[in-house]
């Protein structure tokens, strides 16, 4: 059984986890809980998405952010993707290009 994770291609991160072996010399990695977001099956291999970050992020409640916060609000009901862009080296959700 294997798992493979998936990262925008337009960022990265790295997974801080234990690495150790299986009873089949399997070299495996903890990459902590995480949450399956999705599941196809394709070629005979199940592809699993997972959410790997439940890290809090923040954005202002104003009028300015009103549209863009329905926006996240109607994603996190659908369970959804969309595309976030955050202040640098903060928590702190900014708008996009795109994002009115």
């Amino acid at each position: 059984m294997s798992f493979s994770g998936c990262a925008d291609s337009s960022g990265s991160q790295e997974l801080n986890g234990k690495e150790n072996q299986n009873s089949s010399n399997i070299s495996l990695k903890d990459i902590g809980k995480t949450i399956p977001v999705g599941m196809e099956k394709e070629n005979g291999v199940y592809k699993i998405s997972l959410i790997v970050t439940a890290q809090f992020y923040e954005i202002k409640a104003s009028k300015e952010n009103e549209k863009y916060i329905d926006l996240i609000r109607q994603a996190v009901k659908d369970e959804l993707p969309i595309h976030i862009y955050t202040v640098a080296n903060t928590h702190e959700i900014g708008k996009g290009r795109g994002s009115n």
